[in-house]
């Protein structure tokens, strides 16, 4: 459920949960006893989303170390030698480091695994030397690297001021995306081809979905899309492809 489009579904079901206690609560009349339940698990419902940011920000964490060591973002951020150093410390322990947090904390309160997730993150220097101006164009790098997926992060469709049906369609668009990507690696595997590297299919599907998504949008949204991302970095998406495809890299799962 670490996987960035498995936590946007986990929130919206969590969400959607915390709505309906909400409703009940305020309509359904209900004695002493199940309003204290429902009360309870609305609060349960509310600290599971708290544990999902702290979650989401870790995982752009391992993000943000991917692209430092791309020539051409850590050119664009003018960072130092230190500084991508580090960003090599994190990408190669930062996951393991998660994972093993999540399995620690499997059978104890959420609270308490926030906590623990809160502390791995605050402990982590990657972005503590940063200038304002490298963090905000780091915001927005991370933002062209997630490409299509961007759309359904935390936060992003509140900047957006994305409604429901346009949401529906977006997620309908990634789902897409990620079935051609699937159906693409069993025809290959059918077919009995080595093929190592699907950047390339992977550039041209991402460019596919997102062209389609930005149709979606109004021209006052696709504006804002523009400015919270940014001038483009060339070919972003296939050298990250290739990098994480060299490393192995793969978010960790529960």
């Amino acid at each position: 459920l670490t996987e960035p489009q498995n936590l946007d579904l986990r929130r919206r079901l969590l969400e959607t949960a915390l709505v309906y206690y909400e409703s009940f609560l305020d309509s359904a009349p209900v004695n002493d006893s199940q309003q204290n339940e429902l009360i309870a698990t609305r609060a349960h419902i509310n600290t599971l989303l708290s544990e999902l940011a702290t979650l989401d920000q870790l995982i752009q964490l391992t993000l943000n170390a991917k692209l430092f060591l791309l020539p051409a973002v850590s050119k664009e951020l003018r960072l130092s030698p230190e500084q991508i150093q580090t960003a090599a410390s994190v990408d190669a322990t930062l996951g393991s480091e998660i994972m093993q947090q999540l399995v620690a904390t499997r059978n104890v309160a959420p609270d308490t695994r926030r906590l623990a997730l809160e502390k791995l993150f605050a402990e982590n220097k990657l972005l503590a030397q940063l200038t304002p101006a490298q963090l905000q164009r780091l915001r927005q790098i991370a933002l062209q690297a997630r490409g299509c997926d961007a759309f359904t992060d935390a936060g992003v469709p509140e900047e957006l001021g994305l409604n429901e049906r346009q949401l529906s369609a977006i997620r309908i668009e990634q789902k897409e995306r990620r079935d051609r990507l699937f159906d693409i690696r069993v025809g290959l595997s059918q077919a009995r081809r080595h093929f190592s590297d699907m950047s390339e299919q992977e550039n041209e599907q991402m460019l596919l979905t997102l062209n389609n998504i930005e149709g979606l949008l109004t021209p006052v949204q696709l504006t804002k899309w523009r400015q919270l991302t940014g001038h483009p970095v060339e070919d972003l998406w296939m050298l990250l492809a290739r990098l994480q495809r060299s490393r192995r890299f793969s978010l960790p799962s529960e």
